[in-house]
């Protein structure tokens, strides 16, 4: 299997084509729907938490507020 058999935007010789693939298998990321990557557009802070949180094996959060102002609850 390769990246581009799981995401139509993303070239099976990109130079970060292995890193998505290992991400995929490894539960770091499913993309951003719809069969693409969209290697091209900026990471949201929600996204790179979110790839955190999953690199880290999804632990319980041990705070409940929110310390982001901008964040709507």
């Amino acid at each position: 299997m390769t990246a581009a058999d799981v995401f139509s935007d993303v070239d099976e010789d990109a130079y970060y084509a292995l890193a998505v693939l290992w991400a995929v298998q490894n539960g770091i990321t499913s993309g951003t729907g719809n069969g693409n990557f969209s290697p091209n557009q900026t990471c949201t802070r929600e996204q790179i938490v979110t790839f955190l949180w999953n690199a880290a094996g999804k632990p319980a959060p041990t705070i409940s507020e929110c310390r982001f102002s901008d964040v709507v609850r």
